[in-house]
């Protein structure tokens, strides 16, 4: 039995939710920002020598900084460069 006094309505059922609504399209990760293409990175080692030229483990070096790939170098060169005190020498990455 229904109440005529009551005023109460039933919900219109023809309003849409949210379940409705279209949804925006979704962009795949890879469409959004192209990356920068990654710099490769190559670890080396900086030399500076005497001015009037200095030779060790088969490379020369003088007042100008020579870099030499890490890679190119035995571990006994890179010990006898690194351990000359004629030279001054430092581990750097650079791009490559």
């Amino acid at each position: 039995m229904t109440d005529p006094n009551n005023t109460q309505t039933a919900p219109d059922t023809t309003q849409a939710t949210t379940a409705d609504k279209p949804k925006a399209p979704v962009k795949p990760k890879s469409a959004t920002k192209p990356k920068a293409p990654a710099k490769d990175k190559v670890e080396v080692i900086e030399v500076v020598g005497p001015a009037a030229g200095f030779r060790r483990a088969g490379h020369t070096f003088g007042k100008d900084p020579v870099r030499i790939p890490i890679g190119d170098l035995s571990k006994a060169q890179l010990a006898l460069i690194e351990g000359e005190p004629k030279l001054i020498s430092a581990r750097k990455e650079i791009e490559a």
